[in-house]
């Protein structure tokens, strides 16, 4: 009833078909193990950024901690601020509840992150507006810069901000 012909072309079907499955598992099984290692990447760039991010507002909150510092240090007695050099980097430093500033480098804070802060002369126009250069030198403002660095994922990174403090007591 059966030729030859008919039972080669039967047993050809079979081996195909399973030929077909194991092509699908290697497929499915691809497919899985990209999205997996997808997902992995994806999380690794994620923490990496957090990391960033919180050393960045780490960093901005320590900016402004040394504005503050110097504020205090203003508000104590003017001269203490009159006396620093101009771009001269500074340290501040807590001693008997009160911010001092000093040249002596200090430790990083929290072993990470370096703050520096410059106090430099303050010179203004026949308008009283504040210059780059020329002008009259104004002894009772100085221009605060307060610059917090530190060892990044990337290199090494900083962030920045400046304001003027005047004396306000004399």
């Amino acid at each position: 009833m059966f030729s030859k012909h008919s039972i080669k072309i039967n047993i050809k079907k079979k081996d195909l078909s399973r030929g077909i499955g194991l092509i699908e598992v290697v497929i499915g099984a691809s497919l899985i193990s990209l999205s997996l290692i997808g997902i992995v990447l994806l999380a690794q760039m994620y923490t990496r950024v957090s990391r960033e991010n919180t050393s960045k507002i780490q960093a901005s909150f320590l900016i402004e901690g040394g504005m503050e510092g110097m504020r205090s240090i203003r508000d104590r007695a003017w001269n203490e601020i009159t006396l620093l050099s101009s771009s001269t980097p500074y340290y501040l430093l807590l001693e008997n509840n009160m911010f001092v500033a000093t040249t002596t480098a200090q430790p990083d804070i929290d072993d990470f992150f370096e703050r520096i802060i410059t106090a430099d002369d303050v010179y203004r126009d026949i308008n009283g507006d504040i210059v780059e250069s020329g002008g009259t030198y104004d002894p009772d403002t100085k221009k605060i810069t307060t610059t917090v660095s530190w060892e990044g994922i990337s290199g090494l990174r900083s962030e920045n901000s400046a304001t003027y403090i005047a004396n306000l007591f004399e």
